[in-house]
């Protein structure tokens, strides 16, 4: 014999043990009573975790996501001989796939049932828990959870916690019965709230205080959306503007982890009749 045919027979013979230690098929049978002093102690990492096996009987390790599995409700819609591969691991449910051609044999893989992305300690983000899982069991329960959303968002919240206005109103000046608008743009987290205010005298010492502005008041209309994840943008219009209207308009962006806040100087003014009498 020589060693090409002994290379393959020792291969066949590998494989073949390795099938049977796998996967078991469907008509074996499971004893009357479980005696847990004959399971065998799983030769590898089990990184889906420990199942126990379709007799309710031994543990071994879960099958991981993706990987194939078998569940007696499914008999009916698997071939014959498809094996009796073990149970899927934690945060895992045995499915047929949907995703095959119709000339592909059915089978049952692993879906994770959380699917939730999480940022572990490390600075990864795992796309989902079953994932986080294998991570955790690889490192020895090293790792540990710091949030359930991705690591870089969970770094962008935390530097943008105070408000911050990023696009501030500007000096504006125009005619009477003009339409003014100031707009202001603010990032933060939690999202901050946008509120407009006007300086007026105090009516009592010739000093100057904020008087914020609603959007109900005669001729002034406020609009605020959601401009990204972490940034709201607030529009004041100013209809028919006036004389009286002149003044300092502060935009203030306030959340719970503080406020920002800037302004602009508006100028009402009949400045067309007089260029028109210099004209003439």
């Amino acid at each position: 014999m020589n060693i090409f045919n002994l290379l393959s027979i020792l291969i066949f013979v590998l494989f073949a043990y390795a099938d049977e230690n796998i996967v078991s098929m469907k008509n074996d049978v499971c004893a009357d009573e479980c005696d847990p002093s004959d399971c065998p102690v799983p030769n590898s990492e089990c990184l889906a975790g420990l199942v126990k096996d379709h007799c309710d009987c031994c543990f071994g390790c879960g099958q991981r996501e993706g990987e194939r599995c078998y569940e007696n409700k499914f008999k009916n819609q698997l071939p014959d001989d498809y094996p009796e591969y073990p149970k899927c691991g934690d945060d895992l449910e045995c499915l047929i796939r949907t995703d095959q051609e119709p000339t592909d044999k059915p089978e049952a893989i692993c879906y994770c049932t959380k699917n939730e992305p999480i940022c572990g300690n490390d600075g990864i983000t795992y796309e989902n828990r079953c994932q986080f899982t294998e991570a955790r069991y690889k490192n020895r329960n090293k790792l540990f959870e710091v949030d359930n959303q991705p690591c870089k968002q969970r770094m962008i919240i935390s530097y943008l916690k105070r408000p911050q206005i990023i696009s501030p109103p500007i000096d504006t000046t125009n005619n009477t019965g003009s339409s003014i608008s100031f707009s202001c743009e603010a990032t933060g987290w939690p999202l901050p709230t946008i509120e407009w205010r006007i300086e007026r005298s105090d009516g009592v010492g010739g000093g100057l205080i904020e008087i914020p502005i609603l959007s109900e008041e005669t001729h002034f209309e406020i609009r605020t959306n959601q401009s990204t994840d972490y940034a709201m943008i607030s529009w004041l219009q100013i209809i028919d503007a006036q004389r009286d209207d002149s003044g300092n308009y502060f935009c203030v962006a306030i959340n719970t982890e503080g406020e920002d806040k800037t302004s602009a100087y508006l100028t009402i003014g009949n400045f067309q009749k007089r260029f028109d009498i210099i004209e003439e």
